[in-house]
């Protein structure tokens, strides 16, 4: 009987040792993933933002305003316009 006994005390002891590593591994693994989705949302704002910014720097009024203002560019006269055949 005190074999048996010892045996089921030895048995609720690791258990409960298992359990709690367990938990223990699990509220670990939470605070990961939830780092992890912070991350992931930061990640998505900063590529909205990209997006964003991508489109406007593309617009074709803002290149030639920036063509313009920053290298002195201008549109060539007819005369100056040379086409070159490449055959």
């Amino acid at each position: 009987m005190r074999a048996v006994i010892g045996g089921l005390v030895i048995f609720v002891v690791a258990s409960a040792l298992v359990l709690v590593t367990v938990r223990h591994h699990n509220r670990d693994q939470y605070s990961t993933y939830h780092a992890l989705q912070v991350e992931s949302d930061r990640l998505q704002d900063e590529w909205r933002q990209l997006l964003l910014e991508n489109q406007t720097q593309s617009q074709p009024r803002r290149i030639e305003k920036k063509a313009i203002e920053q290298l002195g560019m201008t549109e060539p006269s007819p005369e100056e316009i040379v086409v070159v055949d490449l055959r």
